[in-house]
């Protein structure tokens, strides 16, 4: 200790001479509580100094701080003596002890470190805080966020704000200092395109910070009068156009966004949200001009992607914009009534692969589909066979191993849907060989790992090989969520 002691005052002696401003005695090193390891990040320094740390720091101060005399000027910067001892500790000793440090202290350290160009500490910042700092980030959300999102400097904390919000919603949606949260971050934070907030937790997002703004309107949604939905609709004016109400799942609409149905913009230009919100008119008229699809289910699909398989189940391409460019609910219209009956989902009947076969098998065509986490990514295939068949037999696909393969058809594709309803943003990828290939094995797979469900783990795999088309960058991915739905024409 008595090394690590004579390096901590070596280094603060050269580097930091203004202990009287920051008020840190320049000959004693803080102690060390006796801890678990786990509550340390050790990977960085090994030794009792990290040479180059320390090397990067110094220039750093001399490029960017100024100087009074031998003195850098640190209390310009309001650093706290707090910030500035666990920086000297983690550059000694590679320790962060975060039971000392506040999230306020842990957002100055993070400026600190990336104007000082530590790389390392401001990666650690980024990522291990959000394990040990996700309650205590409450106490300073606004600070937290608005560096986060103000910033192109911080990606990974963005990743991992959005990560922890989609996870846990009460940590931003109930937070006393919502109120306080700028509407430019708010607009950040439901623009992100790297990892996306979830959309039903953005509409929930945006009236609590709405709510937050109005203490003395109530959180019920029935006690809201005509003047409340007016003063609401305004406040979230210019925000709800940010919401991809085309990429909300069936049953999401009915549970999450039609309670609030009057605080949707009077011109609605999403076919998917018209057609929810235009669901409780009544008429012979209105009702035949909607689409012959029957989604009864769904915690990934809604109507508009429904109709999209559809179409490409009938080998229709999904033309459905208006002369003016925007969506038109009339090209929703087709011939055949196409019925998507949820036979498996994975987070009610089990993750695995004999709840899936007990389910789906002998019951004829079929639609698979995943979200991809983080992305909110949809993709899935179309099986026009019977997912289980006693005739399988053995082919050989060029160079490639024999396959056992079950069931034949002209018509099986694998699909995304990146955008909502941006045809642009669906990929339809479809047989190279002209047959159906459905490898026996026992997750749902497409093709040879074209596109194959891993239930047990929830992972995806998506490696061309049979398919013209790559539908997603990812060859493999991670997914909250798996159905399947047995497609009944006529």
């Amino acid at each position: 200790m008595a090394s690590r002691t004579a390096t901590f005052a070596t280094l603060r002696g050269e580097l930091f001479t203004i202990m009287g401003p920051l008020n840190l005695p320049s000959d004693v090193l803080p102690p060390i509580p006796e801890r678990s390891p786990s509550e340390y990040i050790i990977d960085y320094c090994q030794g009792p100094c990290d040479r180059n740390n320390r090397n990067i720091l110094k220039k750093s101060l001399d490029d960017k701080w100024r100087k009074k005399g031998d003195k850098y000027l640190v209390e310009k910067h309001k650093i706290k003596p707090i910030v500035m001892e666990t920086l000297l500790r983690y550059l000694c000793y590679g320790i962060i002890d975060w039971s000392l440090i506040s999230a306020g202290g842990v957002v100055s350290l993070l400026e600190l470190a990336n104007e000082c160009r530590l790389t390392s500490l401001v990666t650690v910042l980024q990522t291990t805080a959000l394990l040990y700092a996700s309650v205590w980030f409450e106490e300073s959300i606004v600070n937290v966020l608005g560096t986060a999102f103000s910033s192109t400097d911080y990606p990974a904390l963005r990743t991992n704000l959005i990560r922890l919000m989609n996870d846990n919603p009460w940590w931003i949606c109930d937070n006393k200092e919502l109120a306080a949260l700028e509407e430019s971050i708010l607009i950040k934070i439901l623009t992100e395109k790297k990892y996306v907030l979830k959309e039903t937790l953005k509409l929930e997002l945006l009236i609590r910070w709405s709510l937050a703004r109005y203490p003395n309107i109530p959180h019920d949604v029935s006690e809201w009068s005509v003047v409340i939905f007016d003063t609401l609709r305004e406040s979230v004016s210019d925000c709800i156009s940010y919401i991809q109400f085309s990429a909300i799942s069936r049953n999401d609409y009915y549970e999450k966004i039609l309670l609030y149905k009057e605080l949707m913009p009077e011109n609605i230009n999403d076919p998917t949200l018209a057609y929810y919100i235009s669901e409780e008119c009544s008429g012979p008229e209105k009702l035949a001009k909607r689409p012959k699809v029957i989604l009864h289910d769904s915690y990934i699909l809604n109507h508009t992607y429904a109709l999209k398989i559809v179409n490409w189940i009938e080998g229709k391409e999904a033309k459905r914009a208006s002369l003016t460019g925007q969506p038109s609910l009339k090209a929703w219209r087709f011939g055949k009534q196409h019925t998507f009956r949820l036979l498996y989902r994975a987070g009610r009947d089990g993750r695995s692969h004999r709840s899936y076969h007990a389910l789906c098998d002998n019951k004829g065509p079929v639609v698979i589909v995943g979200r991809i986490i983080d992305t909110n990514t949809i993709v899935g295939g179309y099986n026009p066979v019977d997912t289980a068949s006693h005739a399988s037999r053995t082919r050989v696909l060029g160079d490639r191993s024999p396959l056992q393969t079950v069931g034949f058809s002209r018509k099986p594709f694998i699909f995304s849907f990146g955008a909502g309803d941006d045809p642009k943003g669906a990929i339809v990828s479809r047989m190279m060989m002209g047959e159906s290939l459905n490898t026996k094995i026992e997750d749902p797979c497409f093709g040879c790992n074209d596109l194959k469900f891993e239930l047990s783990s929830m992972k995806g795999v998506c490696m061309r090989n049979v398919y013209n088309k790559d539908i997603v960058a990812e060859n493999e991915f991670m997914m909250d969520e798996c159905e399947v739905f047995q497609v009944i024409s006529g």
